[in-house]
């Protein structure tokens, strides 16, 4: 599931992150938002500390404008506090903690937590989620939290104010305890 992501660097910020294997990308930092950046949705990426007390930390947010695409990624004070706790790292081609990244397409940091439409168990995968298989792909992200097995982060929805001081909130439960 691989897929390029179209982005430009701003000449007077520095570029931390790492391009990919497979096509060069260019990243467009800016330290203020579009005025007329307004997302449909919003995503965070939250970091797990499995080394010191299993500590969660919300390190990332992802703005989204379904159409046209605009997908805007900005590190959270979670990101400083985690690099304080140690052994976090920076998620790839997020290379400066004060910046802001845009693009039109999915970042590769959330791309490959998206499974794929071509894959054979994928209708199974959203009917378990009670999504259609046309839901976009940051309903998915929110419920399924895009957990992979080789980093400590997952993704989960900003919560709804429903009124009357009631939150909503979908989010698959991988277990808990007290």
């Amino acid at each position: 599931m691989s897929q390029s992501c179209s982005l430009r660097l701003g000449a007077s910020n520095r570029d931390s992150g790492r391009g990919g294997s497979e096509t060069p990308q260019r990243r467009e930092l800016r330290r203020r938002p579009e005025p007329s950046f307004v997302p449909d949705r919003t995503l965070y990426l939250g970091w797990e500390d499995r080394g010191g007390g299993n500590d969660w930390f919300p390190v990332g947010r992802l703005d989204v404008v379904i159409e046209p695409p605009q997908l805007r990624f900005r590190h959270l004070r979670g990101a400083e506090l985690a690099r304080a706790a140690g052994g976090f790292y920076l998620a790839f081609g997020f290379g400066d903690l004060h910046g802001d990244y845009y693009s039109t397409e999915l970042f590769p940091t959330f791309h490959n937590r998206v499974m794929s439409r071509r894959r054979p168990d994928f209708e199974e995968h959203v009917s378990r989620m009670d999504l259609d298989p046309s839901a976009h792909f940051t309903e998915r992200l929110a419920v399924d939290g895009g957990r992979r097995m080789t980093d400590t982060f997952d993704v989960f929805p900003k919560l709804l104010d429903t009124g009357g001081g009631q939150y909503a909130c979908r989010f698959f439960t991988r277990g808990f305890h007290h």
